[in-house]
Protein backbone atom coordinates (compact mmCIF):
# COMPACT_ATOMS: atom_id res chain seq x y z
CA UNK A 1 0.00 0.00 0.00
CA UNK A 2 2.76 2.57 0.91
CA UNK A 3 4.48 1.47 -2.25
CA UNK A 4 1.16 2.51 -4.36
CA UNK A 5 1.86 5.66 -2.85
CA UNK A 6 4.89 6.95 -3.70
CA UNK A 7 4.53 5.63 -7.19
CA UNK A 8 1.66 7.80 -7.29
CA UNK A 9 3.75 10.59 -5.53
CA UNK A 10 6.46 10.44 -8.25
CA UNK A 11 4.12 10.07 -11.16
CA UNK A 12 2.91 13.52 -9.90
CA UNK A 13 6.01 15.27 -9.57
CA UNK A 14 6.85 13.77 -13.22
CA UNK A 15 3.94 15.25 -14.67
CA UNK A 16 4.38 18.34 -13.03
CA UNK A 17 7.85 19.05 -14.16
CA UNK A 18 6.96 18.33 -17.83
CA UNK A 19 4.18 20.78 -17.68
CA UNK A 20 7.08 23.28 -17.01
CA UNK A 21 9.53 22.15 -19.37
CA UNK A 22 9.45 24.53 -22.62
CA UNK A 23 8.67 23.16 -26.07
CA UNK A 24 11.54 21.11 -28.51
CA UNK A 25 13.24 20.41 -25.35
CA UNK A 26 15.31 23.93 -25.33
CA UNK A 27 15.81 26.58 -22.99
CA UNK A 28 13.25 30.08 -23.30
CA UNK A 29 13.72 32.48 -25.56
CA UNK A 30 13.97 35.80 -23.94
CA UNK A 31 13.92 38.90 -26.58
CA UNK A 32 16.48 40.73 -25.86
CA UNK A 33 15.67 44.49 -24.63
CA UNK A 34 15.29 47.06 -27.45
CA UNK A 35 17.03 50.24 -26.18
CA UNK A 36 16.23 53.57 -27.73
CA UNK A 37 18.99 55.50 -29.21
CA UNK A 38 19.00 58.87 -29.50
CA UNK A 39 19.90 61.20 -32.18
CA UNK A 40 21.87 64.52 -31.03
CA UNK A 41 20.70 67.25 -33.85
CA UNK A 42 23.89 68.75 -34.26
CA UNK A 43 25.15 65.19 -34.96
CA UNK A 44 22.77 64.25 -37.58
CA UNK A 45 23.14 68.00 -39.46
CA UNK A 46 25.81 67.37 -42.17
CA UNK A 47 27.79 71.09 -42.83
CA UNK A 48 27.97 70.69 -46.97
CA UNK A 49 30.29 72.34 -48.42
CA UNK A 50 28.97 74.24 -51.71
CA UNK A 51 29.69 73.68 -55.45
CA UNK A 52 32.41 75.46 -57.41
CA UNK A 53 30.80 77.44 -59.49
CA UNK A 54 33.47 77.98 -62.40
CA UNK A 55 33.30 81.42 -63.48
CA UNK A 56 32.14 82.89 -66.63
CA UNK A 57 34.40 84.15 -69.09
CA UNK A 58 34.31 88.19 -69.33
CA UNK A 59 32.07 89.44 -71.97
CA UNK A 60 34.12 90.89 -74.71
CA UNK A 61 32.91 93.69 -75.87
CA UNK A 62 32.80 94.06 -79.99
CA UNK A 63 35.04 96.22 -82.12
CA UNK A 64 33.91 99.76 -82.44
CA UNK A 65 34.82 99.44 -85.70
CA UNK A 66 32.54 98.52 -88.26
CA UNK A 67 33.76 96.58 -91.45
CA UNK A 68 33.15 98.71 -94.44
CA UNK A 69 29.51 99.17 -95.25
CA UNK A 70 28.43 97.47 -92.72
CA UNK A 71 25.86 98.41 -90.20
CA UNK A 72 26.23 101.86 -88.06
CA UNK A 73 28.70 100.32 -85.50
CA UNK A 74 31.12 102.55 -84.46
CA UNK A 75 28.88 105.54 -85.40
CA UNK A 76 27.81 107.68 -82.46
CA UNK A 77 25.00 109.96 -82.46
CA UNK A 78 25.89 113.89 -83.12
CA UNK A 79 27.20 115.83 -86.21
CA UNK A 80 30.43 114.59 -87.45
CA UNK A 81 32.14 115.16 -90.49
CA UNK A 82 33.05 112.44 -93.17
CA UNK A 83 33.32 112.15 -96.81
CA UNK A 84 30.75 110.49 -98.86
CA UNK A 85 31.54 107.40 -100.49
CA UNK A 86 27.96 106.25 -101.89
CA UNK A 87 24.58 106.74 -101.94
CA UNK A 88 21.92 104.27 -103.36
CA UNK A 89 18.41 103.35 -102.55
CA UNK A 90 17.20 101.02 -100.15
CA UNK A 91 13.51 100.32 -100.46
CA UNK A 92 11.57 103.65 -100.03
CA UNK A 93 14.68 105.11 -98.60
CA UNK A 94 18.46 105.29 -98.83
CA UNK A 95 21.52 104.26 -97.05
CA UNK A 96 24.74 106.35 -97.27
CA UNK A 97 28.23 105.19 -97.28
CA UNK A 98 30.69 107.48 -95.70
CA UNK A 99 34.67 107.59 -94.18
CA UNK A 100 34.39 109.69 -91.12
CA UNK A 101 37.07 112.35 -90.66
CA UNK A 102 38.30 115.01 -88.73
CA UNK A 103 38.04 118.61 -90.03
CA UNK A 104 40.18 120.86 -88.05
CA UNK A 105 40.90 124.52 -88.38
CA UNK A 106 42.95 127.33 -86.04
CA UNK A 107 45.30 125.85 -83.52
CA UNK A 108 44.28 122.08 -83.87
CA UNK A 109 44.74 122.41 -87.94
CA UNK A 110 48.58 123.72 -87.26
CA UNK A 111 49.03 121.20 -84.98
CA UNK A 112 47.65 118.23 -86.90
CA UNK A 113 49.36 119.32 -90.61
CA UNK A 114 53.07 119.95 -88.26
CA UNK A 115 52.82 116.27 -86.51
CA UNK A 116 52.01 114.78 -89.95
CA UNK A 117 55.03 116.65 -91.21
CA UNK A 118 53.05 118.84 -93.56
CA UNK A 119 52.91 122.49 -93.85
CA UNK A 120 52.34 124.09 -90.85
CA UNK A 121 49.72 126.21 -91.08
CA UNK A 122 48.03 125.06 -93.25
CA UNK A 123 46.72 126.23 -96.70
CA UNK A 124 43.30 127.93 -96.16
CA UNK A 125 43.62 127.03 -92.72
CA UNK A 126 41.90 124.28 -92.38
CA UNK A 127 42.75 120.19 -92.67
CA UNK A 128 41.51 117.17 -92.70
CA UNK A 129 42.72 114.37 -90.71
CA UNK A 130 41.69 110.70 -91.91
CA UNK A 131 43.66 108.31 -89.94
CA UNK A 132 41.23 105.37 -90.03
CA UNK A 133 39.31 104.24 -94.15
CA UNK A 134 36.68 102.28 -92.61
CA UNK A 135 33.77 102.24 -93.83
CA UNK A 136 30.00 103.10 -92.34
CA UNK A 137 26.90 102.22 -94.25
CA UNK A 138 23.33 104.49 -92.50
CA UNK A 139 20.42 104.52 -93.39
CA UNK A 140 19.01 108.08 -94.17
CA UNK A 141 15.90 109.48 -92.96
CA UNK A 142 13.39 109.44 -95.23
CA UNK A 143 12.36 112.61 -97.40
CA UNK A 144 15.74 114.53 -95.88
CA UNK A 145 17.56 117.18 -98.56
CA UNK A 146 21.14 117.71 -98.44
CA UNK A 147 22.13 121.64 -97.33
CA UNK A 148 24.60 122.08 -100.69
CA UNK A 149 26.89 125.01 -101.50
CA UNK A 150 27.57 123.30 -104.94
CA UNK A 151 24.55 122.66 -107.20
CA UNK A 152 24.15 118.77 -108.97
CA UNK A 153 26.72 120.31 -112.00
CA UNK A 154 29.27 121.16 -109.11
CA UNK A 155 29.01 124.94 -109.63
CA UNK A 156 28.77 127.21 -106.24
CA UNK A 157 25.51 128.39 -105.53
CA UNK A 158 26.66 132.61 -105.43
CA UNK A 159 27.16 133.26 -101.37
CA UNK A 160 28.51 130.18 -99.85
CA UNK A 161 26.98 131.52 -96.45
CA UNK A 162 23.85 130.92 -98.22
CA UNK A 163 24.39 128.32 -100.29
CA UNK A 164 21.60 126.47 -102.68
CA UNK A 165 18.27 125.41 -102.23
CA UNK A 166 17.92 122.00 -100.28
CA UNK A 167 18.57 118.98 -102.74
CA UNK A 168 16.15 116.18 -102.21
CA UNK A 169 18.05 113.35 -101.19
CA UNK A 170 16.77 111.46 -104.74
CA UNK A 171 18.40 114.51 -106.91
CA UNK A 172 21.58 114.53 -104.40
CA UNK A 173 22.26 110.54 -104.97
CA UNK A 174 21.94 111.26 -108.65
CA UNK A 175 24.53 114.31 -108.62
CA UNK A 176 27.08 112.09 -106.70
CA UNK A 177 26.33 109.31 -109.38
CA UNK A 178 26.96 111.76 -112.45
CA UNK A 179 29.90 113.35 -113.71
CA UNK A 180 30.46 116.06 -111.19
CA UNK A 181 30.23 113.32 -108.74
CA UNK A 182 34.10 113.05 -108.33
CA UNK A 183 33.49 117.30 -107.08
CA UNK A 184 31.11 116.72 -104.85
CA UNK A 185 32.10 113.62 -102.91
CA UNK A 186 36.00 115.68 -102.46
CA UNK A 187 34.31 117.77 -100.28
CA UNK A 188 33.53 116.94 -96.88
CA UNK A 189 29.79 116.58 -95.40
CA UNK A 190 28.58 117.24 -91.67
CA UNK A 191 26.35 114.25 -91.78
CA UNK A 192 24.01 114.15 -88.42
CA UNK A 193 23.15 110.62 -86.36
CA UNK A 194 20.17 110.02 -84.08
CA UNK A 195 19.46 106.96 -82.86
CA UNK A 196 21.92 105.46 -85.70
CA UNK A 197 20.00 107.08 -88.73
CA UNK A 198 21.56 109.88 -90.90
CA UNK A 199 18.88 112.81 -90.27
CA UNK A 200 21.04 115.95 -91.68
CA UNK A 201 23.41 116.00 -94.48
CA UNK A 202 25.42 119.31 -95.05
CA UNK A 203 28.26 120.51 -97.51
CA UNK A 204 31.12 121.88 -95.83
CA UNK A 205 33.12 124.34 -97.98
CA UNK A 206 36.46 124.20 -98.58
CA UNK A 207 38.19 126.68 -100.99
Amino acid sequence: MAVRVLSGAILAVALLLASCSPGDGGSPTVAPAVVPTTVSPSSATTSATPPTVASAPAEVAPSAVAPPGDGDVGVVDGRIAALVKDVRPVGDAYRVTVDLVRFLTGDEAAEAARDRGDEDPPPNDYYVVNDDPTLHGLPVQAGISVNMLMDGSGELCGDIAVGCPPLPIADWATALAGTSGGLLRSMPYWVTVSGGMVTAIEQQYIP
